[in-house]
């Protein structure tokens, strides 16, 4: 029998910060064409930004602002 996928969701530290963004430019700048000037914008340094991670690897983020 094939083992499990474990996954789980927590806030990110500055140490995920940079795969935090590298998801979103996968997503947004490649994905849906975003321009790369638009994809960050002033409220990512106030923001809280979560992983979603799957088998310890990254699989989704998003932030909650104010």
């Amino acid at each position: 029998m094939a083992a499990e996928a474990r996954g789980s969701v927590r806030l990110a530290g500055p140490d995920d910060m940079d795969q935090v963004y590298a998801l979103r430019h996968e997503v947004f700048v490649v994905g849906q064409a975003v321009p790369v000037e638009l994809e960050r914008d002033t409220l990512d340094a106030a923001a809280d930004h979560a992983l979603g991670l799957l088998d310890g690897r990254v699989v989704g983020t998003g932030r909650l602002v104010e």
